[in-house]
């Protein structure tokens, strides 16, 4: 496995990347036929299953200029049964939705909602008595509520990209649940560093949160036999944790003295 990732890194070197333009645009408002409100979350845009109590926070508010007669926040369940939630009077407006409300004003059956359903928010404006729906949209995923005993214990690892596969034990921080120790990383590269890798779950969005850096390895000629690749390091570029079934996806950047090997995704579910 040493080899192939000496040769990616080699590969990588060489390789020259073009930027992209972003021409994301809006030609409905380049045409003068809407305005196009804008809505930022102030909490996580996610219910947990514990639907009784969980809500979500954002402010809705126009670009400088524009003006409507009202406005409106529109909720759909898993792509349908489209409802008015709420009637905003006047923008910049803060908005609290409450997930019993989405439900009871819905008619749904509570029993009914699981982890893994989706409710879809847009905005809805009025201007000169024309009613539109805006091409922005955001999508509030149902998950399961965090459980401690999820993050722990023997896991397996995978990273198909990355051709490494293993096991790992899982622990969490004794005075912080969302803090997760993980040892025996180091062994899927076969190097010798410390176990010091660390995930930090976001409580609310459930994203790993942190963006350390881990030496795994000090010397990878002792560990490899490659003269001059040092510091051998994984940085935790993204990730997620899946409150339901207590797995992580950690996208890590590995790098070492050398050279930047790139971005690979890891696969972190509890062993059977």
């Amino acid at each position: 496995m040493k080899n192939l990732k000496i040769a990616i890194w080699t590969l990588a070197c060489g390789m020259v990347f073009a930027s992209c333009e972003n021409t994301n645009e809006n030609p409905v408002k380049q045409r003068g036929e809407n305005v196009v409100p804008l809505f930022e979350f102030t909490s996580a845009p996610v219910f947990t299953t514990e639907l009784e109590t969980t809500a979500v926070e954002f402010t809705v508010s126009l670009d400088e200029g524009d003006n409507v007669d009202k406005a409106s926040i529109e909720v759909t369940y898993n792509g349908e049964n489209a409802t008015i939630m709420e009637e905003i009077s006047s923008l910049p407006a803060n908005v609290t939705l409450k997930a019993k409300d989405i439900i009871d004003q819905m008619g749904l059956n509570k029993d009914s909602v699981l982890a893994g359903d989706v409710f879809t928010m847009y905005v809805l404006t009025t201007k000169g008595g024309k009613t539109t729906r805006s091409i922005a949209a955001a999508n509030i995923k149902i998950v399961c509520a965090f459980d401690s005993d999820l993050t722990q214990g023997d896991y397996d690892v995978v990273s198909e990209d990355w051709e490494a596969k293993g096991s790992v034990v899982l622990a969490a921080d004794p005075a912080n649940p969302y803090k997760i120790y993980v040892e025996g990383l180091n062994d899927l590269d076969g190097v010798s560093g410390k176990d010091e890798v660390f995930f930090e779950i976001d409580p609310d969005s459930y994203e790993i949160s942190n963006r350390n850096v881990f030496v795994l390895s000090e010397d990878l000629d002792a560990d490899w036999g490659t003269e001059g690749y040092g510091s051998y390091t994984y940085k935790i570029v993204s990730g997620n944790y899946n409150s339901c079934t207590g797995s992580f996806t950690v996208l890590f950047n590995i790098y070492c003295d050398a050279g930047d090997f790139g971005n690979y995704s890891f696969d972190f579910t509890p062993a059977e």
